[in-house]
């Protein structure tokens, strides 16, 4: 069994090494030679040199596929260059400025060709041709431009001495057309603007990210409100919560869709979401610190629409103030008074003070105070006003309405009416019976006792 265990353990070395495929690089000698202890691995090294070669290929090709005109992503000759030594990246920095050399002088001929030329003779055929070769040497220094800078960057980190040729490419880098000719400038920057646009680095992925980004957030913000409908719907039809917590749900709801679209629209074009999540979660405690009462409002908010204290286009009274609950927010509660006015109450605040609700319930009793003269009946007078109430058509049967004497003062009889009615229907049977009492009164005899103040003239 020790034959297939060495052997078993020499492949695992080769595949955990990334060298599986360059396994008949390795040759094993015979089971008799491994039982007498002459097992001799050749050079597994073999295996990555030839990957390092690989890679260097692979850089040569960027160069290859420079020549024909194909813009190579720096991406991937990072990713070629990653495992050069300091030598191999030298030696391929030289074929490049060699390279680029021999691009500017090209460039270089053609620009003074271009400026020697006549303006009228660049109108011609021949005219049209030199720009065109001009504009395309242009884009292709660009792309040159671009990699040199790529592999100057990526010696000077593994300690070589770049100082020369940096100075060298950004001394010949051409930052504007070196014609005079308005109408050239403009092509040169045309020029530019279309090699970068035309780079899979460039104006193609900006575009591409750009519309797959804004296509992500219209998908999800469709998403959004169509989740608001749905959760709108099942909460109607539940019929349990509070208007402002079924209002509540359905943002939050449509909130939560809308940001997952945003974090998948921001993965999708590069952005690192672990990152920010883990900027965010940093500063969490000091944001929690400079919005803490926002939170307690927050906080209180979700109470309120749990507890159901109150809802929408209630009439309440909170921290002294009564209104109509106009609206809530996650920070505070509005309020319309009764002469109009607008009043916006932290949730804090209205949580955390007592609240009265008047038209919490749906029905009401309404509490009148009548004055009868000492002479008058009370009986006759009492039975009077149960009659007047019970005949209006909002006064409820069940409860009865209740009367009776409530006090005696010096001048009246104090006779309370208490009838039910349905809470919508509470001002109205006020101001109504209000009346009608006073008619009655005037018309039956009962005199309603007016306050009489003396006043004695001093001699």
């Amino acid at each position: 069994m020790k034959h297939p265990l060495s052997i078993l353990a020499l492949l695992l070395t080769l595949f955990f090494s990334g060298t599986y495929e360059n396994l008949s690089a390795v040759e094993v000698e015979s089971p008799a030679a491994l039982e007498g202890g002459k097992f001799e691995e050749k050079e597994v090294g073999v295996a990555m040199i030839a990957e390092t070669e690989l890679v260097v290929n692979s850089v040569n090709y960027a160069l290859n596929e420079y020549k024909r005109g194909v813009d190579l992503p720096t991406s991937e000759l990072k990713m070629m260059l990653r495992p050069l030594g300091r030598e191999e990246l030298e030696r391929e920095l030289n074929e490049w400025m060699a390279l680029m050399k021999q691009l500017i002088a090209e460039s270089s001929r053609t620009n003074l060709q271009v400026l020697r030329m006549e303006s009228k003779l660049l109108e011609t055929e021949e005219g049209n041709a030199l720009r065109t070769k001009q504009l395309d040497e242009r884009r292709k220094e660009l792309m040159l431009v671009k990699h040199t800078r790529t592999l100057i960057d990526a010696l000077e980190q593994k300690g070589g001495d770049v100082t020369d040729q940096r100075k060298y490419v950004d001394a010949v880098v051409v930052t504007k057309d070196v014609t005079n000719n308005s109408v050239d400038q403009i092509s040169a920057f045309a020029a530019d603007f279309g090699v970068w646009f035309e780079s899979r680095e460039g104006g193609d992925r900006f575009l591409k990210k750009t519309i797959g980004f804004v296509a992500i957030l219209l998908f999800f913000a469709v998403l959004a409100k169509l989740s608001g409908f749905i959760v709108r719907r099942i909460l109607r039809r539940q019929k349990r919560g509070s208007r402002m917590l079924r209002q509540f749900v359905q943002k939050t709801i449509g909130f939560v869709v809308f940001f997952i679209g945003v974090i998948v629209a921001l993965s999708a074009i590069g952005v690192q979401v672990g990152t920010m999540a883990t900027a965010a979660g940093a500063g969490g405690l000091v944001i929690g610190f400079a919005l803490q009462d926002s939170i307690a409002n927050f906080a209180s908010g979700i109470m309120i629409m749990i507890y159901k204290p109150f809802d929408m286009d209630d009439f309440v009274l909170i921290d002294g103030v009564k209104g109509k609950v106009e609206k809530m927010s996650f920070v505070s509660t509005t309020l319309v008074t009764i002469d109009n006015k607008e009043l916006v109450i932290p949730n804090r605040k209205a949580w955390g003070n007592t609240i009265t609700n008047y038209t919490g319930r749906s029905v009401r009793r309404v509490d009148f105070l009548f004055y009868i003269s000492h002479g008058d009946d009370i009986e006759r007078a009492s039975t009077l006003l149960v009659e007047l109430a019970s005949k209006h058509d909002s006064v409820l049967g069940k409860p009865e309405p209740m009367v009776g004497v409530n006090s005696l003062s010096d001048v009246a009889v104090e006779i309370f009416l208490r009838p039910w009615v349905k809470t919508d229907d509470y001002w109205p049977v006020y101001w109504e019976l209000t009346k009608q009492v006073k008619a009655l009164f005037d018309k039956e005899g009962i005199t309603i006792p007016k306050q009489e103040i003396l006043v004695h003239k001093a001699e």
